[in-house]
């Protein structure tokens, strides 16, 4: 039992030699491979930058956007051996394979899952704060090498993503310039196509950044606190995404603008074109509405497609980017159906209604008014507008309908949702009660006399023969109106 004892005290004072022994050692093997791998990545990147100094147009040329989705859905994977092998294959340069940067990168970033699991089995011996001595001597070391490294390869590693921007935003550029002349149908597949690349590289730096995450805890124990993981790789990086944003912006800017103006010719050929046409008005609106919804159906998409990325990115430097884009596309957008439903024509329709009187229906849908040459029922109206299809295939479900005194509209619905509402003008109901009584004509006689105001939309119903003025014909024809009940 003795022995047992002693056999105990002995293991127990060597213990603590032993296990800060195997920390020195497992630091000082960590040290080593840092200082080797950050030796490698460098020259490996230099020389890859060299290379996109000399080849950017040779890598431009080779690369098209489903090349740029391969090689961001690899990144995104971690699979930089297939990346680079990609690009390598595309561009076909035994330079460009021989370097060698994807095994590099590897095992570069390697180390992190190996440091992470190094600090957190030795976490307590390595805390600044509750941790050995010799603890503290590795942890110093650690971080000393960790910043060194660091601050060797980040500026050339800068230097690449700053160049591989460019020669990205080339390849976008030109894109553009390739589409300018394509149709709505086409335009709505290339925004699924920048929004598929545009998701997996938002998923990119969204697993970039929960990656950067994954280092705080360990540098916190290396160092004691967050703030100068924060300092030295964070906010580093955070320039970087900055710059690679500004020189894509600075790289699109005028093909985009151009992309516009040519959208913009062609949008306003067409319209001349159709206004121009031997079509019917109704044709002619019919078609105007069609392309309304092309519009709107391209801006939805271009909506989602924007706030699909900000919406994984909680990085507000990018998020402010993305909403100058999203506001300046949706300005566009509304510029572009304000400018077609300004060219919808005023349309005149004849209407049988079921009683068997005829009546007559103006539709201006640049004022959003319906007028009414006589009252009839509000049912019948809408009933006749559906069975007549004077408006073509109608766009609008002409589903709700009010018709009360003192407000007088038609609530135009679209599933289900109010898109417009147009204000019904009956002739002769100058007072806007719902009914043509002699009050009107005393209303409209005194108008003509210049001794009575009248808005607008009071003035249409007191002008019955169209002529843009009221005079003492129209009181006569609206007199004439009551006296026959109104109708």
């Amino acid at each position: 039992m003795r022995k047992f004892l002693t056999l105990l005290v002995l293991l127990v004072a060597f213990l603590p030699k032993i296990s800060a022994t195997s920390l020195t050692t497992e630091t000082n093997a960590f040290n080593n491979r840092i200082s080797t791998e950050t030796i490698d990545l460098k020259a490996a990147l230099n020389s890859f930058n060299n290379y996109l100094t000399n080849n950017s147009n040779k890598i431009s040329n080779a690369l098209d956007i489903n090349l740029i989705k391969t090689i961001a859905t690899n990144l995104k994977n971690n699979n930089y051996t297939a990346a680079f092998s990609a690009l390598e294959n595309a561009v076909n340069d035994d330079n460009l394979t021989n370097l060698n940067l994807s095994s590099k990168i590897n095992n570069y970033l390697n180390l992190k899952s190996d440091l992470i699991s190094f600090v957190n089995t030795n976490k307590a011996k390595l805390d600044v704060e509750t941790g050995t001595d010799e603890g503290l001597e590795c942890s110093l070391s650690l971080l000393d090498q960790i910043k060194q490294s660091f601050n060797e390869v980040k500026p050339i590693f800068s230097t690449t993503i700053e160049k591989l921007g460019k020669t990205f935003s080339t390849v976008i550029k030109n894109h553009i310039a390739e589409k300018k002349n394509i149709n709505n149908s086409e335009l709505n597949n290339i925004i699924d196509e920048y929004n598929e690349l545009a998701s997996l590289l938002a998923n990119l730096v969204e697993k970039y950044y929960n990656s950067l995450d994954d280092y705080k805890s360990t540098f916190k124990v290396i160092s004691g606190s967050e703030k100068l993981f924060e300092s030295l790789i964070r906010k580093k990086f955070k320039t970087d995404l900055d710059n690679l944003l500004e020189n894509a912006e600075a790289t699109l800017k005028a093909p985009v603008n151009e992309f516009i103006n040519k959208r913009w010719d062609i949008l306003e050929n067409d319209v001349t074109e159709l206004i121009e046409s031997d079509k019917t008005i109704p044709e002619k609106n019919e078609n105007i509405y069609s392309k309304i919804d092309k519009v709107e159906a391209v801006n939805e998409k271009f909506i989602n497609a924007i706030n699909n990325i900000i919406g994984k990115l909680d990085i507000n430097s990018i998020k402010d980017k993305l909403n100058k884009v999203l506001n300046r596309g949706k300005n566009e957008f509304a510029h572009a159906i304000e400018y077609l439903e300004a060219h919808l024509i005023i349309g005149e329709y004849d209407i049988e209604l079921v009683d068997g009187h005829d009546a007559k229906v103006t539709i201006d849908r640049a004022k959003e008014l319906i007028i009414l040459d006589r009252l009839f029922g509000i049912q019948e109206f809408k009933n006749q507008i559906r069975l007549a299809n004077n408006l073509g295939t109608l766009k609008f479900n002409l589903g709700t309908y009010t018709y009360v005194a003192n407000k007088s509209t038609v609530s135009v619905e679209d599933n289900n949702e109010t898109k417009k509402e147009y204000k019904i003008i009956v002739k002769g109901d100058v007072n806007n009660n719902g009914n043509v009584t002699i009050s009107d004509a005393v209303e409209a006689a005194y108008y003509s006399l210049n001794d009575r105001d009248l808005d607008e939309y009071q003035v249409l119903a007191a002008d019955m023969n169209n002529n843009n003025t009221v005079t003492i014909s129209d009181v006569y024809l609206i007199a004439l109106r009551a006296l026959e009940g109104g109708n």
